[in-house]
């Protein structure tokens, strides 16, 4: 099942990248699975991100993307902490 979810992802953003309906690709995973479709969507789109939970568990195949910016859950994380927001209403 989890090999269509990729495929799924892939057929959309690209399909969507192909009509102009999107200006910028931020794709939720680290899955190496998809270091193919940030090289396409980089190639069409200015502005293409990731956002993975952890380097642990973001790909070789991902971070070897030197175009893209990776940003890490953990890394947000300290942020709120750092900066005190955990005090504040919003979820963490």
């Amino acid at each position: 099942m989890k090999a269509n979810c990729d495929v799924e992802i892939s057929h959309r953003i690209t399909y969507d990248i192909e009509n102009n309906n999107v200006q910028v690709i931020i794709l939720t995973s680290g899955d190496g699975d998809f270091a193919s479709l940030f090289d396409y969507a980089k190639s069409k789109l200015e502005t293409v991100r990731c956002f993975s939970a952890h380097p642990k568990n973001t790909s070789t195949m991902i971070k070897e993307r030197l175009y893209l910016e990776i940003i890490y859950m953990s890394q947000i994380i300290y942020v709120l902490h750092r900066r005190e927001i955990l005090d504040t209403d919003l979820p963490v």
